[in-house]
C-alpha cells in the first residue's frame, strides 16, 4: 500500500509540474526566431528542408523533423460530378467546433515579457499619420517606433502555462 501510494504522488507531482511549466512563444523577424518552447520537455520551430516545410521538434535526447504536410489534390479539369465522387461527403460535427471567445480567453491568458515593434511604410505621409498611434502605444508601456529608413522588426516573447491555458479555455465557453 505504501509502494502505491508512493507512486500515485510522484505521478501528481510529475502532472502537476508540467502543467505549472511556462509555455514560451518567441518570434523575432530579424534572427528569423520562431518558436514554442515548454521549458526543459519540447521545443518546436518551422523551417525548410530542401523545398519543403517541415517542423523541427527537439525533446530531450533526441531532435525530430516532421515533414508529412500534405498539399490538397489537384482537381483542375475535373468535372463537378467528379470532384463529388473524389471528394467523401463529410458530416457536420458541431462538437469539433472552436468559439472565438474561447480562442480569445486562451490568447490573453499569455503575458507579454518583450514586445518590441519598429516599423516603416516607405511612405513619409502614411509614418507621419501612424507616428502619434505609436507615440500613444510607447506611453502604454509597449515597445513601438516608427523609423523612416525602411527597417521593419518585430520580437515578441509572450508566456503562459498548461494550467492557465486550460483554465482560460474552460472559462471561455
Amino acid at each position: 500500500m505504501l509502494l502505491v501510494s508512493i507512486i500515485v504522488v510522484i505521478i501528481f507531482v510529475v502532472v502537476l509540474s508540467v502543467l505549472l511549466t511556462p509555455l514560451t512563444i518567441k518570434i523575432d523577424t530579424t534572427d528569423n526566431i520562431y518558436q514554442v518552447k515548454l521549458a526543459g520537455l519540447v521545443k518546436a520551430w518551422p523551417g525548410w528542408e530542401h523545398d519543403t516545410f517541415c517542423l523541427h521538434v527537439k525533446v530531450p535526447l533526441k531532435h525530430f523533423r516532421i515533414t508529412r504536410f500534405r498539399s490538397k489534390k489537384k482537381t483542375e479539369g475535373v468535372t463537378e460530378k467528379e470532384k463529388k465522387a473524389i471528394e467523401p461527403k463529410k458530416k457536420k460535427d458541431k462538437s469539433g467546433e472552436v468559439s472565438a471567445t474561447r480562442v480569445l480567453s486562451v490568447l490573453k491568458s499569455f503575458k507579454l515579457k518583450d514586445f518590441r515593434l519598429e516599423m516603416d511604410t516607405d511612405d513619409y505621409v502614411a509614418n507621419g499619420q501612424l507616428y502619434p498611434l505609436f507615440w500613444w502605444i510607447n506611453q502604454q508601456g509597449l515597445n513601438c517606433s516608427i523609423n523612416f529608413n525602411g527597417h521593419n522588426h518585430l520580437s515578441l516573447v509572450a508566456r503562459s502555462s498548461l494550467m492557465r491555458m486550460g483554465m482560460a479555455w474552460l472559462k471561455g465557453a
